[in-house]
Parts: structure tokens; C-alpha cells; sequence
């Protein structure tokens, strides 16, 4: 039995939407993306555990890929910077791989 925890939504170049989603299967979490515009979807990551406590470790680490995954589509869709629906502009920081909203000193 296949159970989703979190998905995460990011908007392509032409407005499609990507999806990049968290599934537990009972042995393992898996990473799916889905394209709207290809209507494709396919797992990109799949971490698998052994009882309890490493199935929580494995789901912190499976989170942890899940937003890296996330981050990278939205800087492959708005380069540099961009302005969310909130007026909020954010910079992609080179050396942590994420948008944050300081923008990096280039020294």
C-alpha cells in the first residue's frame, strides 16, 4: 500500500506544472516527478529502509532530496532570481543549491 506525504509544485517556463512527489511504499520512499506538459511520470529517487527507526531516518533523507529536487527545477525554470505571487524576489545561493532572499556577495 502506497501512502503520498508531501508534494511539491513549481511552474515550467511555458506555465506547465512540475511535480515532484514523496511516496512511502511499506520498504521504501520514492520520488516521483510528473510533467504536465509531457505528461509524464517517473521515479527519480527510491531510498529503502528496515523497521522503525531507519524508516524515520530514511524519511528525513527522503525530504531533504525531495526539496533539493524542488529547488533545482525552480532555478533551472527562473535562473538567477525571480518574484514569487507574494512580491518576494529570491536569489539562488550558489553555495547552499537553494533560492533564499539575501542575495549572495560575489567576493
Amino acid at each position: 500500500m502506497s501512502k503520498i506525504h508531501k508534494i511539491k509544485k513549481a511552474k515550467d517556463s511555458n506555465g506547465k506544472e512540475i511535480q515532484h512527489a514523496l511516496w512511502c511504499t511499506g520498504h521504501s520512499y520514492q520520488i516521483h516527478r510528473w510533467e504536465e506538459a509531457t505528461g509524464s511520470n517517473r521515479i527519480v529517487e527510491e531510498i529503502d529502509y528496515e523497521g522503525y527507526a531507519d524508516r524515520l531516518a530514511t524519511r528525513a533523507m527522503a525530504m531533504g532530496t525531495l526539496d533539493s529536487l524542488h529547488q533545482q527545477t525552480l532555478h533551472e525554470n527562473h535562473g538567477e532570481s525571480w518574484t514569487d505571487k507574494n512580491g518576494i524576489t529570491w536569489y539562488w545561493a550558489d553555495a547552499i543549491g537553494r533560492y533564499v532572499t539575501i542575495p549572495e556577495d560575489d567576493e
